[in-house]
């Protein structure tokens, strides 16, 4: 049985939820036994969840770790991530990059990335200093303001959704802000920088000025929707070992690198649904902008960091256009929405994915899609236990970056993980066995 490249392996034995094993297991219980135990090594500091037999030397020293689920989680004493996220903000250019798709013609882009969340007041500064008249956001104010890409927003909008709160909000910040006669070293500025994150001053600011605030993203709904639509599983599980590799290179290498490797003629189904679809309509947005402007004025753009360098080529090439219509007229073919048991393994690898994203983005998806129909859920659950594992982050990703990060003493790493490797449609798997189960359980 196959859904394209995907094939359903069974033994002769094996019932119809049970996939076939593909490699055998290596020479002895290598996996069990021949790795240094992480709690042996770091006695009572962190937590590695089922890695406990793994030694990631690069993982302790960097202070970032993860559990089963995805999230991560830190270590006392070790370096904070709320530290290494100011590193990686000081690595990105401070100041943005600038961009002039207009030359003499129009206004010029200043595009921002950001690690959501996070304190960067600069965006803000420049909005109010420029007397910025156009920005541009991934992320959306309110409900109301997120309802469609191109979407502008004011504060004689009202969104009576819960989040229509932030909007009333920032507005009166901006009205107060009014008051003073040099905004931006006032009393109140500085109290709204050490309170608020970079983007939450980016929506102050617009409004002070009266600015357009567009939001350039496209719905998170839709996104969820198109990805169901036209990811197969064999896309959501290369994807996932993207994000893997990303997770382990962050860690070795510093900054956020989850997306810089994404080319913006990359064929891959996830990646196009999922930044570069998203990223061309961003730039659309900031163009368009921009050609209202003259030479003298400055259009800003604040997206999220992964972003932002193939935005910044994109309105250097104008490829964007050829993006959104390449989404309008080629779409790929939609995958076969059935609904049967092999959905159950696709939702768990659609999940397993967005919890490397982040977590709203997962119970974005979930509220979108809805539940799983109730002959979905044991492969759902068998899968989202398999890929919701460390052992299966470690699997994925390659021997040179697996070296890097793991040791077996007394046996190959690589090899150690074979099993768990096996299972994965990309090797010809099923997702799950009973196997491996029992296997990350121990």
């Amino acid at each position: 049985m196959s859904t394209g490249a995907y094939v359903w392996r069974r033994s002769a034995s094996a019932s119809p939820c049970h996939c076939s094993r593909v490699h055998p297991r290596p020479h002895g219980d290598c996996l069990q036994d021949g790795l240094v135990s992480m709690a042996a090594l770091t006695g009572s500091r962190g937590h590695f969840a089922q890695s406990k037999h793994l030694w990631c030397p690069e993982i302790l020293a960097s202070g970032r770790w993860m559990d089963d689920h995805g999230r991560r989680i830190m270590a006392q004493n070790l370096v904070p991530l709320e530290q290494s996220r100011a590193m990686f903000a000081a690595a990105m250019d401070n100041n943005g990059f600038l961009v002039d798709p207009l030359p003499g013609k129009g206004a010029k882009i200043q595009i921002y990335g950001v690690v959501h969340g996070d304190f960067q007041p600069n965006m803000a500064r420049l909005i109010v200093e420029k007397k910025v008249k156009s920005v541009v956001v991934e992320s959306a104010v309110c409900d109301l303001h997120g309802v469609s890409t191109g979407t502008k927003i004011t504060c004689a909008d009202y969104d009576p959704s819960p989040l229509g709160q932030n909007l009333k909000f920032f507005c009166q910040c901006a009205s107060q802000l009014r008051y003073f006669p040099d905004p931006l070293n006032s009393p109140m500025w500085r109290e709204l920088e050490r309170e608020f994150n970079g983007e939450f001053l980016v929506y102050i600011a617009a409004f002070l000025n009266e600015a357009e605030l567009i939001y350039g993203d496209v719905p998170k709904e839709e996104t969820f929707q198109e990805l169901d639509k036209y990811a197969t599983i064999e896309d959501l599980d290369r994807s996932f070992t993207l994000r893997a590799e990303s997770f382990y290179k962050e860690i070795l290498q510093g900054g956020h690198l989850t997306s810089e490797e994404v080319g913006v003629d990359t064929e891959n189904t996830v990646d196009q649904i999922m930044f570069l679809d998203r990223e061309a309509a961003m730039c659309n947005e900031l163009f368009a902008a921009a050609q209202k402007g003259g030479p003298e004025d400055v259009v800003v753009g604040v997206f999220g960091a992964e972003h932002v360098l193939r935005a910044k080529e994109m309105l250097e090439t104008r490829c964007f256009e050829t993006i959104l219509s390449r989404k309008d007229t080629q779409a790929p073919d939609p995958v076969a929405a059935d609904k049967s048991t092999e959905y159950g393994l696709k939702r768990a690898l659609m999940t397993s994915f967005l919890n490397q994203v982040g977590t709203s983005a997962r119970e974005t998806m979930e509220k979108t899609l809805g539940p799983l129909p109730a002959h979905c859920l044991p492969a759902y659950q068998q899968a989202i236990k398999t890929y919701g594992s460390v052992r299966m982050l470690l699997a994925c990703i390659d021997r040179p970056l697996l070296e890097q990060v793991c040791c077996g003493v007394g046996c190959d790493a690589y090899d150690a993980f074979a099993d768990i490797r096996a299972v994965r449609p990309v090797n010809g798997g099923c997702g799950y066995s009973d196997e491996v189960l029992t296997l990350l359980k121990a």
